[in-house]
């Protein structure tokens, strides 16, 4: 309506960027600015989806700023589960906009498992929106919708018995009035100098339509019941294919005779196209027809419809699926399937994925041939996308999508590689047989190719992470950045450099990845470059690793600007992850939060609870705050439902995060749960990736300092010597203060000593003062344990070191922890 109602040039001031992704399910945007390109594709289905949803949330609030937006959404009780995903979205995104948004439904048709119910509970728990209840309607105001309806002053005989009659319940009023119109009893005559006044109410409200409908033809209540079976919404072109022996105008004088009736109403802007005024009376005339005849009536609508459309019948598949659905056991399911392949490709297009799973799952059931065929692979591969897309059941849908690539490859159908290999599943997902999908796949492209670079990063991409190999990859990677040059794809060359990015990362490559970083940081055209995504946050953990704060945070904003403008969900969510974890690491707690606070609609997971767990234990440290964060991380149905996934930097960043609160805290029930997921992590098969089981060892490595392992501590310096000059998890604890603090528990106070004393250079290079005041605290109790007379006055040195900047910062813990050390001098 807003495109409708305002100039192009208003269209396209209001809605920007978000024009071309909406343009992808609104045809008139595209109608009012035929200029529009489509966007960009984005692989991950769920960030398609996001990017939808924050286009249109994105519009509304500029919208919204130009002249205060009222919507309007009536009958929500009959919105489907994607579009109430869309609701909830918007709601969370347009909290401090000059937008209302203002829902209407039934009470009476909800239960609990209904998909309002769901996100109404969810609106709720986040406090999104204000409930009104809606009581019925009161004798004054009964009174004056009569006198507005009939032109008349009702009586108040008349006003007294309709409300008694209908309880005020304002359809039985509005159709009880209309009802006494039609009639004529309301009229300024009939009315006169009447004192006593019986309603005739029915029962329901179907029987208030009833008496309605039956005051018009039986040739109308005909047409009307077969257009109660097509749906809300028919049309003059659909009537005249399901009633050939009715010509146009008798057609349309008892289309005419049901407006007038104001049983149906003109849809203003689709000429030929008609709605029923209210949902009721579709419901009242389709319910009125006895299953069989319901099922026959679907069948002869759904071949009358698919002879209308012709060869645009695919076109209309979401329309043609029901009614083919409907009348299977009449017509069979053949058609079913075809258009149910169609009406699935349609609902994954426009982001509905629960509407495509649904689809697909449908079909799936009416089709199961003794052997795999064409249809039943096209359609395990709709299924498997969809519940990607919906991150459900992962085991199942990774089966499906095995499946149909192996009738594919059976079948030498070459031309589908790609589509499969731009849905491949993460890497981190490690999902069986994913290298040999891959592998697979790479065999099917054709050689020297754009699709060959794609397959061979994909392939080196799976088989670094989700096998754990880096030494079997490297081939595949140098032979794709050989190929990259001859082909010269911008975009493809940014893609592939990114997962060199993610692989050279999660191996602890940390300079080669930097040295891109801040290549790429030269060079503007990055910034226009779409595709550019994983690598960003690659490249910020890199540059934090090795102290470079400035130039990881730029990395931050880089990949905020370009997930922002393409709208992927994942990028966001990680951007901002990142430019938290730069201001946490120099101790800048307000703005830390601040970003994470933006992720409150995006997601909830371990890695975001160890940044606010590690933000918590550095500050405030507050016991209930660390309690809930500690239950989110180490939560068993998360675990059990990631699977493999567990085995993730983001997954294992919160595991270390939970052991170093265990230690400062001296919680060993922290630790204890901490050390339970780090086992996990090092002891699977095939071998988690270096980064991985790194953040994973710094929780072994604390409990081995609780609990004075020497053994375990000396292995683990061992394992961990990689990471000295560098900063652990980019955040977490300096590789050389743990190396000092496990020299220590090892009795080698003079390699502790340089350790600490290198620590201390490093913070103090970088600017990460909440670990050059912990290094200086650890430093200084490792000497105080030597008890060296010699040590005093470094002793007390690094102690006022570490109060200046624990007190500035508001380090609560660490305040505490230096003062006690001081009483132990003192003693």
């Amino acid at each position: 309506s807003f495109v409708a109602s305002h100039d192009p040039e208003d269209v396209r001031s209001q809605m920007g960027s978000t024009a071309s992704v909406i343009a992808e399910i609104v045809d008139d945007v595209k109608t009012s600015l035929p200029e529009v390109q489509p966007p960009s594709n984005l692989d991950d289905p769920e960030s398609a989806r996001f990017r939808l949803f924050d286009s249109i949330a994105t519009f509304l609030k500029n919208a919204g700023q130009v002249k205060p937006l009222v919507l309007i959404l009536d009958d929500l009780h009959w919105a489907d589960g994607p579009s109430l995903k869309m609701l909830e979205f918007v709601a969370r995104e347009l909290a401090s906009s000059r937008v209302l948004i203002i829902g209407t439904y039934r009470d009476m048709e909800l239960n609990r498992r209904h998909p309002l119910s769901v996100t109404l509970g969810d609106l709720t728990r986040e406090r999104l929106f204000e409930r009104v209840l809606l009581r019925g309607l009161s004798r004054p105001d009964i009174e004056r919708f009569i006198e507005l309806a009939a032109g008349i002053d009702p009586p108040r005989g008349l006003v007294d018995a309709v409300h008694t009659q209908t309880e005020g319940n304002p359809l039985f009023v509005t159709e009880t009035v209309r009802l006494l119109v039609q009639e004529g009893d309301l009229t300024q005559e009939r009315t006169a100098g009447r004192d006593s006044w019986t309603v005739r109410i029915p029962e329901g409200v179907r029987e208030v339509i009833g008496r309605r409908l039956d005051r018009l033809s039986e040739r109308c209540n005909s047409i009307l019941t077969t257009a109660s079976v097509i749906g809300r919404q028919f049309s003059l072109g659909q009537m005249k294919a399901l009633f050939e022996d009715v010509t146009e105008d008798r057609l349309l004088d008892v289309l005419d005779e049901a407006l007038a009736a104001r049983v149906i109403d003109e849809l203003p802007d689709r000429i030929g196209w008609y709605e029923f005024s209210h949902a009721m009376i579709q419901e009242t005339l389709s319910e009125e027809l006895s299953a069989t005849r319901t099922v026959r009536m679907h069948a002869r609508i759904a071949e009358a419809l698919e002879s209308l459309y012709g060869d645009d019948a695919h076109g209309h598949a979401e329309e043609l699926v029901v009614h083919f659905t409907e009348a299977e056991t009449v017509l069979g399911t053949d058609k079913l399937v075809e258009y149910s392949l169609s009406a699935g490709e349609s609902a994954l297009d426009a982001y509905a994925y629960e509407e495509a799973t649904a689809i697909f799952e449908r079909a799936l059931e009416a089709y199961s041939p003794d052997e795999i065929d064409q249809t039943r692979a096209e359609l395990l591969f709709g299924s498997a996308r969809a519940d990607f897309a919906l991150l459900k059941d992962y085991e199942s849908a990774w089966g499906a999508f095995f499946e149909a690539f192996e009738y594919f490859e059976k079948t030498n159908q070459k031309s589908m590689a790609p589509q499969f290999l731009s849905h491949v599943p993460p890497a981190a997902f490690r999902l069986p047989r994913q290298s040999e999908l891959t592998e697979r796949l790479l065999a099917m492209v054709e050689p020297d190719t754009r699709e060959e670079v794609q397959a061979l990063s994909i392939h080196a991409w799976v088989v670094s992470i989700a096998d754990g190999d880096i030494d079997r990859a490297n081939p595949h990677l140098v032979r794709a950045v050989a190929l990259l040059d001859s082909i010269g794809d911008a975009d493809l060359r940014d893609l592939v450099l990114d997962r060199i990015a993610a692989i050279h990362g999660n191996y602890l490559k940390w300079d080669e990845v930097a040295a891109d970083a801040l290549s790429r940081m030269g060079d503007e055209s990055t910034l226009e470059t779409r595709n550019v995504r994983m690598g960003w946050y690659w490249h910020g953990i890199a540059l934090q690793v090795l102290g470079n704060p400035e130039s990881s945070e730029e990395a931050a904003r880089i990949s905020l600007v370009i997930g922002e403008r393409v709208r992927h969900q994942g990028m966001i969510f990680l951007a901002r992850t990142r430019w938290a974890s730069v201001r946490s690491v120099i101790g800048d707690w307000q703005e830390a939060l601040e970003h994470i606070a933006h992720l409150e609609a995006l997601s909830v997971d371990p890695f975001k609870m160890g940044h606010l767990m590690f933000i918590e234990l550095m500050s405030e440290a507050d016991p209930d705050r660390l309690e809930e964060y500690a239950l989110k991380i180490t939560d068993d149905d998360l675990f059990t439902a990631a699977g493999n996934m567990r085995i993730s930097p983001g997954l294992s960043h919160g595991v270390a995060t939970l052991a170093l609160a265990g230690w400062v805290m001296n919680r060993s029930d922290f630790l204890d749960r901490a050390v339970v997921q780090a086992r996990t992590i090092v002891e699977t098969s095939p071998p988690p990736v270096p980064y991985t089981r790194q953040l994973a060892e710094v929780a072994l490595a604390l409990r081995a300092l609780v609990e004075s392992d020497v053994e375990e501590a000396g292995e683990l310096y061992g394992s961990l010597k990689i990471a000295a000059g560098q900063m652990i998890g980019a955040d977490l604890i300096s590789g050389d203060r743990l190396l000092g603090l496990l020299a220590s528990a090892i009795d080698n106070p003079g390699l502790a000593e340089s350790h600490f004393e290198a620590a201390i250079e490093f913070c103090r290079n970088a600017g990460y003062r909440p670990e050059l005041a912990w290094t200086c605290s650890d430093y200084a109790e490792m000497l105080i344990e030597r008890d060296d007379s010699g040590d005093r006055e470094k002793i007390t040195d690094l102690q006022d070191e570490a109060i200046a900047i624990a007190t500035d910062l508001g380090m609560k813990p660490l305040l505490e922890r230096v003062l006690a050390q001081r009483e132990i001098l003192k003693a």
